[in-house]
């Protein structure tokens, strides 16, 4: 199967300076220093917010919260995973400064862009700010 490239429409002067000022401020803050990790927060995700979810999902701004989430120093990943027969969407708070330093939260779904969505919607609206305020439990991700 052949392998589609990804073509980037042109950036105007004003949004290429705002991604320049975004990566310095990241910059900045890991520069500060790396926080060590501390662990996995579980999330129990009750039956009324994965309906939330369902409805979230369509009209959710993926790739705003995205930005936003790396931006303050949020190091996010999406890989196979083999053992679940899935995929898995993890973020890690790698700033030193902020409330969630050192912890990761991981969401799986049998598709990738769904275990991004699922992460996104854990952190932006289920946790808000502060993660371990939400009395997250440290253990697997429970979906």
């Amino acid at each position: 199967m052949a392998k589609k490239a990804f073509v980037q429409g042109e950036l105007t002067d004003e949004q290429k300076q705002m991604r320049k000022d975004a990566r310095a401020k990241v910059e900045a803050k890991l520069s500060e220093k790396d926080a060590d990790f501390l662990g996995f927060l579980n999330v129990n995700l009750s039956d009324e917010e994965k309906a939330q979810f369902a409805s979230w999902v369509s009209s959710a701004p993926v790739g705003e919260l995205l930005t936003d989430l790396l931006d303050d120093g949020n190091v996010v990943s999406l890989k196979q995973d083999k053992k679940g027969k899935g995929y898995a969407a993890a973020i890690t708070q790698r700033w030193a400064g902020s409330p969630n330093a050192g912890y990761c939260i991981n969401m799986r779904a049998d598709e990738p862009v769904k275990a991004l969505t699922r992460m996104l919607f854990v952190v932006s609206v289920v946790l808000g700010e502060d993660w371990k305020e939400s009395n997250a439990l440290r253990g697997d991700s429970d979906w």
